[in-house]
């Protein structure tokens, strides 16, 4: 059996497979997905991402790609509910709040992405794609996986083509199970799970083709339409500007109907019905059945294989925190790889992606069954009202990563507000970075922006001596690292002060910021043997 060596095996090409392959290429790292499916999947199963996913993807430098396919929250308008589409008369309904403006209403403040919503993942995927093999990654389509046995020093992974029946052995450095919620990967490492499980019905999300321009000319439609019809309940959604659609079937509560009555041809009567025009001509493309589960993995490595997206939790969809989620592992993980693989961390930097994702996707978890227990609450009510469900505001539940492990230097622990989050972005090790709007050649630039891919250290005004320790210290190591005082470079141009009032510094103080944008450790003001002290940083950081 032919066998080959590779430096990490991605098993899973969906949406987050190939963000792990996507963000550990830009680190030079050339990964291998494998993937069972013959190409890319053209039924969007998540059609929305969070700003921390957003900010994550326009980290791998496709910015006017992504861009191009993501749609404006500032473009919005309220959803619409109705018995059917057209029985929708938008001078008598009653209004519906607008999420997506509120969304961005509460979240502008705090990131350089406020404005991205929607995005399915049939747009996201291709310009990953381009991105891993633009970056010298590989992906193989129609291959399995059917075994793995872990080594001391390799994962032993035997995969066969699904056309031609033939196996072979990737021998990989470390492996990243991204195969989703039924992750046979996760079976074969004995990695078990828990939690709530099923906390809804049975839907059918339906992807059809259909011109419905005369059908909403002059409704004020906008995407999503609750349908309430008796025997249409579901949900439309747009896709693209064009004539492509998904309406999301609820499947009657009192099991008199079965999965596989939905034919393509009951589908398309269902979606007429919810329409409200039996002579709707369209075409049933695919169809995916799901049921919204709760599930959280007892672990998310181990060893040599860890755990990504779907197989590590799963999480209703309330809030659009599934897919986003799923992003933000690839991106907190791809980093400590690919420092591990290249000797400039040592192996316990691994351990900190359980350490910080496993507590994150537990609060998540907890966040959207909050919030499936309480839909009112989290359509409109009062932030007091959530806060007294245990609700965090929308901005801090998306924003404020609060991560303790060994790879932060004395974290903040505990979340200081449920209502404000600039309370906790403040500056604190283990949150993410401040967002702050700086100029640089007359174009506005976000300290998130400044702090990608490389350790950063943001000094106040004053801070010059952390950052010249800053870059000895990597220099030394050998670990890139970037040094700015912001203020007083003359392309970091800022009000004076702001910089050290969103960062809990003094204009002499400075934040050294992680690959992936989270604040690693802090020194609010000046201190003594700077060099000393930051090479006891990142050797702390690193397990060096």
């Amino acid at each position: 059996m032919q066998r080959e060596r590779v430096s990490v095996l991605i098993i899973g090409g969906g949406s987050v497979g190939l963000a792990a392959a996507a963000f550990l290429t830009g680190r030079g790292v050339r990964p291998v997905v494998v993937e069972q499916r013959a190409g890319l999947s053209g039924h969007p199963r998540a059609t929305s991402i969070g700003p921390r996913a957003w900010e994550a993807l326009l980290s791998t430098g496709r910015t006017e790609e992504f861009l191009a396919v993501a749609e404006r929250r500032s473009e919005s308008r309220p959803p619409i509910k109705a018995r059917t589409i057209a029985e929708y008369d938008p001078g008598t309904a009653a209004p519906q709040a607008d999420v997506s403006r509120e969304f961005l209403d509460a979240i502008e403040d705090f990131t350089p992405v406020a404005d991205l919503g929607g995005c399915g993942q049939h747009r996201i995927d291709p310009v990953l794609l381009r991105t891993v093999l633009d970056g010298g990654g590989e992906v193989r389509w129609n291959t399995r996986m059917v075994a793995l046995r872990q080594a001391d020093d390799h994962v032993a992974v035997t995969v066969e083509d699904t056309a031609s029946g033939r196996g072979s052995v990737i021998q990989a450095d470390y492996v990243v199970a991204a195969d989703g919620a039924d992750s046979a990967t996760r079976e074969l490492v004995g990695i078990h799970r828990s939690g709530q499980g099923v906390v809804g019905g049975h839907h059918i999300n339906v992807l059809f083709r259909a011109d419905l321009s005369e059908l909403i000319a002059g409704r004020g439609f906008f995407s999503p339409a609750f349908v309430t019809h008796p025997e249409a309940g579901g949900m439309l959604i747009a896709l693209d500007e064009g004539d492509r659609w998904c309406y999301h079937i609820m499947l009657p509560p009192d099991g008199d109907a079965a999965l596989e009555d939905y034919t393509h041809e009951r589908c398309r009567e269902v979606i007429r019905t919810g329409l409200g025009v039996p002579e709707q001509e369209l075409e049933i493309l695919s169809t995916a059945p799901w049921r919204p589960t709760a599930w959280l993995a007892d672990r998310f490595r181990e060893r040599r294989v860890f755990l990504a997206g779907d197989a590590a939790r799963t999480l209703p969809p309330v809030g659009v925190f599934g897919l986003t989620t799923g992003i933000c592992d690839a991106y907190n993980l791809a980093w400590k790889l690919a420092a591990v693989l290249g000797g400039a961390a040592g192996a316990g930097l691994l351990d900190s992606y359980e350490a910080e994702r496993r507590p994150r996707s537990a609060f998540l978890l907890d966040q959207v069954l909050r919030r499936v227990r309480n839909p009112r609450l989290h359509w409109g009510g009062t932030p007091a009202q959530r806060t007294a469900a245990g609700i965090m505001e929308h901005a801090i539940a998306h924003l404020c990563d609060l991560y303790d492990s060994a790879a932060i230097v004395e974290p903040r622990t505990e979340p200081l507000s449920f209502v404000d989050a600039r309370a906790n972005l403040d500056g604190s090790p283990g949150t993410r970075v401040p967002h702050l709007w700086l100029e640089r050649g007359g174009r506005r630039l976000s300290t998130v922006d400044l702090a990608v891919g490389v350790f950063t250290l943001l000094a106040g005004r004053d801070g010059e001596p952390w950052a010249d320790a800053a870059r000895t210290a990597g220099k030394e190591l050998g670990v890139p690292v970037v040094a700015l005082t912001l203020g007083s470079d003359p392309w970091t141009r800022v009000a004076e002060g702001r910089w050290e009032d969103a960062a809990g510094i003094t204009a002499r103080g400075a934040l050294l910021v992680r690959p992936d944008g989270q604040v690693a450790w802090r020194s609010p003001g000046a201190g003594q043997d700077h060099a000393v002290r930051m090479g006891q940083v990142l050797r702390h950081i690193l397990d060096r």
